[in-house]
This record gives C-alpha cells, sequence and structure tokens, in this order.
C-alpha cells in the first residue's frame, strides 16, 4: 500500500521508548461526599477494539464532565475499518462530547494499530469544550491520513479541540501523504505526520512522550503536466498557534527519525516542455505557525533527533527537437523545527541534534535531436538544518544545544544532450544555496533571536553538486553548473538577535560540498562536456556565524575552530575540452558580517579559517583561478560593527593558488579584514588582543592580523 512507500524515506532506526516517570502513591482518607445537581464522572474498561469504539461513542452521549476509558486487553488493538469520515478517514468515533467533556484514555502500555490495509488516522477532535482528549500509555502505530485538503493531514490525530499528550505516549510510523492532482496537474499538499493541530485546538505535551518514524510527503504532480510538487509540512506534528497555550510542554517529548518530504515536479514528454518544480519541505520534525501576535509555543525539554525536511525533486524537461529544461528542485527549511510568526520559547532545555534540511535536485535537461538539449534545473534552496524561524520571536535561554545538523542545498540537474542532427548540450543546473546549518532566523518585521548559555557546534551550510552539461558536437558541449554558496555554517542572521554566553564552535560553511569525515576535502562543481566550461566554485561565508542584517548583539560567547571554505570549480573534458571552473573564496571564518549593525564585546575568536578553493586543469592544459581568502576570525563586510573587549588570535585567512602558473591568491587579514566603506571600531583592548593570526601564501606580515581593501568573492 502507499504507506509502504513512505516507509522507504523513513529511516529504519532501532525502536525505543523513554519510560514514563513512576507516580508516587498517595495514602488518601477515603470519605462519602454529597453531591450537588452536577455532572457525574464515568470509567470503562475495554478489553476489545470494538468495545473501545462503543465506549467512545457511549462517553459522548452520557453527559458527564469527564470519562476514562482503560485498556485492559492483552494484545493489540486493531482497527480494521472506517468509522467516520468527518474530516478524513478516521478509525475511532471522533472525540465530542454533548456537554463540556474531558475524556482521558489510559493506554495501560497497549498498542492501537491500523489494520485496515488503507488510509485511516486514529483520532479527530471536535472543536468546542466537548472535544477534549487525554492520552496516556499508549501507542498509536500505523495510522494514515491520504488525499488532499483536512483528508492528509494529521497523519495519527487530527486536533480540533483539545489534545493532551500526557506521558508514555508514542507515535510510531504514523503518515500523511498528499495525493491526487489540482486541475493543473499540481500534487497535493499535506502537513502533520503524527499530529495536526488547526488555529483553534490546543495542544499540550506532558511528561516522556516518543514520535518516532513519522512523516508527511507531498503529492507528485502529475505525469506530463509540468507543474509543481505537493508541500510537505510538520513530519512530526503540524501545530497552528493563536493563544499564549495552543501549544505547550513539560520536559521529555522526543521526536526522531521523523520526515518531512516535498512532491516531485511532473516531468515533461514534450517537445521544449519544462519540468515542474518540486514541493517545498518545512519542519522535519516540528512545523509552528504563530497566525496572530498573542500565539506562542513553549517548547520545555523536547528533544529533535535524526529529523529531516527534504525538497521534492524537479521534474525532468521534455525530449524532442529542442530538449527542455529540468525544473528547478524544491526548497526546504528547518530540518528539526520549522517556526513562521508568533513566539516560540523555552522553559528548560531544548536539544536539536543530527537533523538535516536538504533542497531537492534540479530535474534533468531533455535530450533534443535538432537544436540542442535543454539545461538541467537549478537545485532547490536549504535553510535551518535544525532550526528555520521567519518572522519569529524566538527565546531560547536554557542551554538549548544546536549540534550536528546541516542545510544542503539540493543538486543540479544534467544539460540534456544533443543528438540526432542536434549540435549544442544542455548547460547543467546549479547547485541550491545552504545557509544556517544550526539555525537560520530571518524577518521583514521587528522581531528577536535570543540565545543564551547555547552550544552550537558541528553544524554545516553546504551544496550538493551541481549537475553535468549535456554532450554535443565537439566545442558545443553543454557548460558545468556551478555551486551558489553556503552561508553561516553555525547561525545565519537577517533580524534583530541576542548572543549571550554562547559556544559556537567546529561549525562550517562550504561554497560546495565537502566529504563529511575530512571538513577540507571538496568535491568539484559541474563538469563541462564537449567544449563546454567547468562550472565555478562558490564562496563560504561566516563558519560560525553569517550576519546579513539586522541589530546583532554577541556578549562573551566563543567563536574556535569554525571554518568558511571556497567550492572547487569543475573540470572540464575532452573532446576538444572547454576551460575549468574558477574556485570559491572563503570567507570570514568565525564571523562574516554584511549589513546591519552588529555589537560584539567579551567575545573570543580563536582557531577560526578561511579557506580558498584550488583551482583546475584541463586535459589540453587550460587551467583557471585559484581563489582567495580573508578575515580568518571576523570579515567586516558592510554595515556598522563594534568590537568591545575581544581577543582574537591564532585565526588563518589561507588563500590557495593557481598550481600550473604560480599566481597566488593571498589570503588577507588572518584575524580581521574590513571591506572599504565599512564602519569597524575596535577599542584597545580588541587592539591589544588581535596577534598571533596568519595569512597564507602572503609575503607581507602586516596583513597577517589586520587588512583592508575591496570585497572579497
Amino acid at each position: 500500500m502507499w504507506f509502504d512507500e513512505l516507509r522507504l524515506w523513513i529511516r529504519n532506526y532501532p525502536r525505543y521508548a523513554k519510560p514514563a516517570a513512576r507516580r508516587r502513591k498517595m495514602k488518601r482518607r477515603l470519605y462519602v461526599e454529597a453531591l450537588e445537581n452536577r455532572l457525574c464522572l464515568s470509567a470503562f474498561n475495554a478489553a476489545t477494539t470494538a468495545a473501545l469504539i462503543a465506549d467512545i461513542a457511549k462517553a459522548n452521549t452520557n453527559g458527564a464532565s469527564a470519562n476514562t476509558i482503560n485498556l485492559t486487553g492483552t494484545s493489540s488493538y486493531v482497527l480494521t475499518a472506517v468509522n467516520n469520515t468527518t474530516n478524513g478517514p478516521n478509525g475511532l468515533p471522533v472525540i465530542g462530547s454533548t456537554v463540556a467533556s474531558t475524556l482521558t484514555i489510559n493506554g495501560n502500555g497497549n498498542i492501537v494499530e491500523n489494520g485496515s490495509g488503507s488510509a485511516m488516522r486514529f483520532f479527530e477532535i471536535a472543536p468546542g469544550s466537548g472535544g477534549s482528549l487525554v492520552l496516556k500509555n499508549i501507542e498509536l502505530q500505523g495510522g494514515s491520513a491520504l488525499g488532499s485538503g483536512t483528508s492528509a493531514e494529521g497523519g495519527a490525530i487530527f486536533n480540533n479541540g483539545t489534545l493532551n499528550v500526557d506521558g508514555g505516549v508514542q507515535l510510531f510510523e504514523n503518515g500523511a501523504r498528499g495525493t491526487g492532482f489540482t486541475s493543473g496537474g499540481a500534487g497535493n499538499s499535506a502537513a502533520g505526520g503524527g499530529i495536526y493541530s488547526t488555529a483553534g485546538g490546543t495542544l499540550k505535551f506532558n511528561g516522556n512522550n516518543l514520535i518516532e518514524a513519522c512523516g508527511v510527503s507531498g503529492g507528485f504532480a502529475k505525469p506530463g503536466s509540468g507543474a509543481a510538487g505537493g508541500n510537505a509540512s510538520g513530519g512530526g506534528v503540524f501545530a497552528n498557534t493563536t493563544t499564549a497555550t495552543s501549544l505547550s510542554s513539560t520536559s521529555g517529548t522526543v521526536v526522531e527519525n521523523c520526515q518531512a518530504g516535498g512532491g516531485t515536479g511532473g516531468a515533461r514528454g514534450t517537445s521544449d516542455a519544462s519540468g515542474g518544480v518540486g514541493g517545498s519541505a518545512l519542519g522535519g520534525g516540528l512545523f509552528v505557525s504563530g497566525s496572530s501576535s498573542t500565539a506562542k509555543a513553549t517548547l520545555t525539554g523536547f528533544t529533535f533527533d535524526n529529523d529531516e525536511a527534504f525538497g521534492g525533486n524537479g521534474g525532468a524537461g521534455g525530449f524532442g527537437r529542442q530538449g527542455g529544461n529540468g525544473g528547478a528542485g524544491g526548497n526546504a527549511g528547518g530540518g528539526g523545527i520549522y517556526a513562521s510568526g508568533g513566539t516560540v520559547t523555552d522553559s528548560d532545555f531544548i536539544n536539536v541534534i543530527d537533523c538535516e534540511a536538504l533542497g531537492g535536485a534540479g530535474g534533468n535537461g531533455g535530450s533534443g535531436n535538432f537544436t540542442g538539449g535543454g539545461n538541467g534545473g537549478n537545485g532547490g534552496t536549504a535553510v535551518g538544518g535544525g532550526v528555520d524561524a521567519f518572522a519569529t520571536t524566538l527565546t531560547l535561554t536554557v542551554s538549548p544545544t544546536i549540534e550536528n545538523n546541516q542545510a544542503l542545498g539540493g543538486g543540479g540537474g544534467n544539460g540534456g544532450a544533443a543528438i540526432g542532427s542536434a549540435t549544442t548540450g544542455g548547460k547543467g543546473g546549479n547547485s541550491g544555496t545552504g545557509s544556517g546549518g544550526g539555525l537560520y532566523a530571518t524577518s521583514n518585521v521587528a522581531v528577536t533571536v535570543t540565545l543564551k548559555n547555547a552550544l552550537v557546534s558541528n553544524n554545516t551550510a553546504q551544496e550538493n553538486r551541481p549537475g553535468a552539461g549535456g554532450n554535443g558536437f565537439p566545442g558545443f558541449g553543454g557548460a558545468g553548473g556551478s555551486y551558489t554558496g553556503g552561508f553561516g555554517g553555525g547561525i545565519y542572521l537577517d533580524q534583530n538577535a541576542s548572543l549571550v554566553s554562547d559556544t559556537i564552535n567546529s561549525n562550517s560553511a562550504s561554497g560546495g560540498l565537502t566529504v563529511p569525515a575530512f571538513r577540507l576535502t571538496r568535491s568539484l562543481a559541474g563538469t563541462g562536456k564537449s567544449g563546454g566550461a567547468g562550472g565555478n566554485g562558490a564562496t563560504g561565508a561566516g563558519g560560525g556565524l553569517f550576519v546579513a542584517g539586522g541589530t546583532i548583539t554577541v556578549a562573551s560567547s566563543t567563536f574556535d575552530f569554525d571554518h568558511a571554505i571556497g567550492g572547487i570549480g569543475g573540470s572540464a573534458l575532452n573532446p576538444k575540452a572547454g576551460l575549468p571552473g574558477d574556485g570559491g573564496v572563503g570567507r570570514g571564518g568565525g564571523v562574516d558580517v554584511e549589513s546591519g549593525t552588529v555589537t560584539i564585546s567579551k567575545s573570543q575568536f580563536e582557531s577560526n579559517a578561511a579557506v580558498g578553493a584550488s583551482a583546475q586543469g584541463t586535459p589540453s592544459g587550460g587551467h583557471a583561478q585559484g581563489a582567495a581568502a580573508a578575515g580568518g576570525g571576523l570579515y567586516a563586510g558592510g554595515g556598522t560593527i563594534h568590537l568591545k573587549a575581544d581577543f582574537i588570535q591564532n585565526n588563518l585567512a589561507g588563500g590557495d593558488y593557481n598550481p600550473l602558473t604560480g599566481s597566488p591568491n593571498f589570503g588577507y587579514g588572518g584575524g580581521i579584514y574590513e571591506v572599504t566603506g565599512t564602519t569597524l571600531t575596535l577599542d584597545s583592548s580588541t587592539s591589544a588582543n588581535l596577534g598571533n593570526n596568519s595569512a597564507s601564501a602572503s609575503n607581507n606580515p602586516s596583513i597577517e592580523n589586520f587588512a583592508s581593501g575591496g570585497p572579497i568573492g
């Protein structure tokens, strides 16, 4: 069934459950209390699936203010038929009492699973005071939502009312998928692989809970349509927030191995027709939408581990007299968390580890049999490997950990070949940018990101390889696609922010693709074929922090062992090989500031590096330009920057050189590089502690610590 396909892209890691905390037994003195005219409480024991269905129906109509259903069976509760289709197929009655009432289901460790062989979620909670559900010590397995609109929302639970996930709850291998097509052939979108909570809903997590291997997938576009794939949001949980209590939690919830994947764009079968764009993917673990100024999500004690958001691949171009261009890959944001609007805050630890945002690959260009091959599609952008926050007040101040995450731009599609009487090969598609390996935060309104006592470590912003050019008549082959840049290995900011007592170390921004085990080993840009030039490497900027704008304060923080690495240009192949691509520059090993007002005080920049890329040669002896590097500690590229009582030592700006001609590409400003026109001030303490930095390939000691000039890269 379709869910087996969904499981193919959900990683198969071993299951485990964090045990619910034991509650201490309280000794109570029993007594009889006279009741006024008020609603009674009711309890049910359900030993079978049929009894569970019947007891929910009774709880909806018995008029009690609170009902409890205890699952007392000795085997799984298997749902084999759809009970209702209120907002899509549901296996159990909608939770909705005729009076204000709360239903508690105590699972006692039992499993409720979808055994129908078709799409069917477990619970739907009705709006209003009668729609309130508390889940305890229960596992929901294999639920699915399939279709369009609400039918593709909430693989296990669709919440229109109040949902309390109250400890010992596991959601395992639930999914939502958009299917079918719009009138134009585009794939339908889907949201909330495990839970979907509407704008009127309230969602709360208490105690130890596990959301594992849940996923959401946008629908594939109609074949031959060239239309876009469907979008996917919230692999584990999708939560609309409108009030201060719309989403809240206490310590213990883990969201792991969950995925959001955009649908593939439609291919085109006709000449000169372009493939469709891949669907976007946002929030591999959690998507939070804040639709009002009072909207708030409190994430207390959450761990997001190994969650992914990946954009859909672009569709292939058509075949014919002139090959069609491949479609662009879909964009991806927030491998662990995506937040849009409102406020997201913590009141206890939050961990975002081993998560990834991956842009979709561009579609391949179609072959042409009269004129030429089509161009490969560009890869999709990837932002916020760990966290992507747009127009959101993000406040993480209880020692958050953002570690080992990656924003990886999508690879470009290959150019189409010239066949038959055609002569010109298509150009390879460019890769998509990767930005904010750990955290990506931008805004068009006045909101602030606050990080305090954070560990932002071992995160990466980089790109998959661009596409190769298409084969053509010798001398007329397609050029290879180029890298487009990696920015903010640890953090990317284009809004107001406050960073206090943070450790930002061992992050990497690469203008190409690096080998994970060896951070400085890089893959080439797209290969040129039959006379086409190799693609260019791109800039790697802001290994620890990249600032594109906003008012930023950084205090008592550490930047060390961060790297900004230029991408390597592509090679060019015979016959009649073209020129290889140029290498990309490395800029701001620790920090790159391009705009805004930035004040950095009492902070340390040490052992960071900006490294330029090497040049490539060709079989015929051609050569390209190696790349420079600037600002091993800090690249001051624009705006206003104030440095107060900072320590900047032992950083490196390592320019590469052309190995064929020997012409040097200097490293400028091992400690600081200032672009002309930038306002940069250093107090006496910072000036005294600016030393022991290196600018390799340079014989001028005066630029080892500080250099200035025009923009680099």
